[in-house]
C-alpha cells in the first residue's frame, strides 16, 4: 500500500463536540499537535481553518477557549508550513457589518451547523481569505504567505 503524499491538508475542528464531550484542554491540544506533525512529517503543508460561526458558537466562553487553544498549538509549531486561517473570525466580520447573524444561516432547530447558503458564504470568505494570504499562487506558496 502507498503512503499518502499530501501536498496540503486543512484541519478544521467544529469545536462543539470536544466542548459536550468535556474532552481535556491537554488531551485537546495533543491531538491538534499530532495532526499537524503528522501532516508536517508526510511534507504538507498546513492550513488549519476555524469554523464558521454557528448558533451554539456564539457567546460560549468555551467555544473561544478551544478556538485558541487550537490557535497558540498551531502557532508553537513554530513551522512556517502551519498557516492558521480564521475563518470564523472573518465571517462574524462579515455578518456583523451587513446586519446579520448566525441565526440567518442555520437550518431550522440545529444551532450547530450552517445551512447551504451559510456554507457557501463561509466558504466565499475562505476563498477571499486563501487570496488575500497566496494570491494567485498555488497554495503550496504557504511556506511564504503574502504580508
Amino acid at each position: 500500500m502507498a503512503l499518502a503524499r499530501p501536498q496540503i491538508v486543512v484541519l478544521s475542528w467544529g469545536l462543539l463536540d470536544d466542548i459536550r464531550h468535556k474532552t481535556p484542554a491537554a488531551l485537546f491540544v495533543a491531538a491538534i499537535r499530532g495532526e499537524i506533525q503528522t501532516s508536517l512529517q508526510a511534507g504538507a503543508e498546513v492550513l488549519i481553518v476555524t469554523p464558521p460561526p454557528v448558533i451554539a458558537s456564539q457567546n460560549n466562553a468555551e467555544f473561544t477557549h478551544y478556538l485558541n487553544l487550537e490557535r497558540e498549538t498551531a502557532r508553537a509549531m513554530g513551522s512556517s508550513s502551519v498557516v492558521w486561517i480564521g475563518l470564523n473570525r472573518g465571517m462574524r466580520e462579515y455578518l456583523r457589518a451587513h446586519g446579520l447573524h448566525a441565526a440567518d444561516f442555520a437550518n431550522p432547530g440545529d444551532t450547530w451547523h450552517p445551512d447551504g447558503p451559510g456554507h457557501a458564504l463561509a466558504g466565499q470568505i475562505l476563498y477571499y481569505d486563501l487570496r488575500g494570504l497566496f494570491g494567485a499562487s498555488p497554495i503550496t506558496a504557504a511556506r511564504q504567505p503574502r504580508a
